[in-house]
């Protein structure tokens, strides 16, 4: 019997990144087409949508994630359809693209099996830990990758900078990756003198705020840096909830479902080749996620790289043929979960139909619901406070420049054709009082998997 013929090794990567895509779009299935995927994501498309119509992020649409966010997912809504896929499938593509990285960084002290196993850890995990398909993580976690790769071969510390610029204007926590890896890029040219080093200091910091500067010119520009600088800045120190209950047992429930992965990457790290960087780079992603002071679980998506390169390059050879048969099983039990694309797609067209037909000239106002509602129903905006957690989560009140209450009155001033809410809320007799009336209620996926009644208060001729 002749044996197989083995692969060549310029083969190889294609395969890999074949493979990689295959098992990104395999575990991301089940919500792929979903209107409701994550709730993030569906302000995200909103607002990459009305920054091409002219509204511009923290003036016209308000939120404190950086601008780079949305100007990836205005790039997006440049693809045929309606966003709600092409975000999905782009982000699909990025996912693969970080765990065809991983294995590159893994191969440098590990077998193709446990490098294998943690680029297989990285697309896995970016939906285990992810609460929908978007989240920025998703879109700046590649280029973090790439840069410790660029560091790590020598290729130009001034290009690993520029990646890790890039990433802060996605999510401005990679701003401590970017930190540790400009630190360990000055670490290897100390023997050059301290005004050498002074300079190349200046010069990767310069690098590395570029893009952030870039976009701070531009508000200037316009006259809006006081709206830029509050909302990228001032809100984000103001921003409480860390300390909360439910933000401890978010941040327990994360380090549990990190755990698996960080014992093995402890255990490896004296054995692992690039162990330096590594462990800088798993401590500058622990800081990340520690900082947000809200712990969601896509928070900590950032560390899975770093920890499941370390575990790779210190598995013992016999260990990574189980180490790939547990990911393997990960990724196959969520490529089988059961699709809740079509039950979203039909609440989401039920919740259009109860909407008014003129929310696009008389706007729309969604107090708690899914943000998709203004992208579906092109409806104008009541508030530029579009993202329902900032009228709903405590720890917003001190982070939106005006009390929540003046946020409401003005929106309420506008006379929204529609407001969308849960069922009941507390002010429902000052709702009535203006003229509206509810509908519903329409039970649909809101946070996670979990399935709430929203109530669409509609106004009356005599509102």
């Amino acid at each position: 019997m002749r044996p197989l013929p083995t692969i060549r090794p310029a083969w190889r990567w294609p395969l890999v990144a074949v493979a990689a895509l295959a098992v990104a779009l395999a575990t991301r299935w089940p919500l792929i087409g979903s209107p409701f995927a994550g709730l993030d994501e569906q302000f995200y498309l909103l607002a990459g949508d009305r920054l091409l119509h002219g509204a511009l992020p923290y003036v016209d649409v308000w939120d404190r994630k950086p601008f780079g966010l949305f100007l990836l997912y205005a790039a997006m809504r440049q693809l045929p359809g309606d966003g709600i896929l092409a975000y999905q499938l782009v982000s699909t593509a990025f996912v693969a693209l970080a765990g065809i990285l991983t294995v590159a960084v893994a191969r440098r002290g590990a077998g193709w099996t446990a490098s294998l196993a943690a680029g297989g850890v990285v697309i896995g995990g970016s939906t285990f830990l992810g609460v929908g398909l978007g989240e920025a993580p998703v879109f700046y976690d590649p280029l973090v990758i790439a840069a410790a790769w660029l560091i790590l071969a020598r290729r130009g510390g001034g290009w690993a900078m520029l990646l890790m610029g890039i990433a802060i204007t996605i999510k401005t926590t990679a701003v401590f990756e970017g930190i540790a890896f400009g630190v360990l890029l000055l670490l290897t040219h100390r023997e050059r003198g301290f005004p050498a080093l002074v300079g190349r200091a200046a010069r990767y910091a310069l690098i590395g705020a570029a893009p952030t500067l870039a976009i701070a010119g531009f508000y200037a520009s316009q006259g809006d840096f006081a709206a830029f600088w509050f909302a990228n800045v001032t809100s984000i120190l103001r921003r409480q909830g860390g300390t909360s209950d439910a933000s401890l047992i978010q941040l327990v429930a994360s380090l549990l479902l990190v755990a698996p992965l960080a014992l093995p990457a402890v255990i490896g790290w004296r054995r692992a080749r690039d162990r330096m960087l590594l462990g800088a780079w798993s401590m500058a992603a622990g800081l990340g996620f520690l900082a947000v002071g809200y712990f969601a679980f896509h928070y900590a998506l950032p560390l899975l790289a770093p920890l499941a390169i370390l575990a790779a390059q210190g598995l013992p050879r016999r260990a990574a043929p189980i180490a790939a048969t547990l990911v393997a099983s990960l990724l196959g039990w969520q490529a089988v979960q059961a699709s809740p694309t079509e039950q979203d797609r039909s609440d989401l067209a039920r919740l259009l139909k109860a909407l008014p037909a003129d929310v696009a000239t008389h706007c729309l106002l969604v107090r708690e619901g899914p943000a998709i509602l203004y992208h579906a129903a092109h409806a104008c905006l009541a508030s530029p406070y579009a993202f329902p957690g900032h009228f709903a989560a405590a720890g917003e009140a001190r982070a939106l420049g005006r009390p929540r209450a003046a946020i409401l009155d003005d929106a309420l001033a506008r006379r929204p054709a529609a407001i969308v809410d849960r069922a009941w809320p507390a002010d429902a007799t000052r709702l009535r009082a203006l003229g509206y009336r509810p509908s519903g209620p329409f039970t649909m996926r809101l946070y996670g998997a979990t399935r709430v009644p929203l109530i669409v208060w509609r106004r009356g001729s005599d509102g």
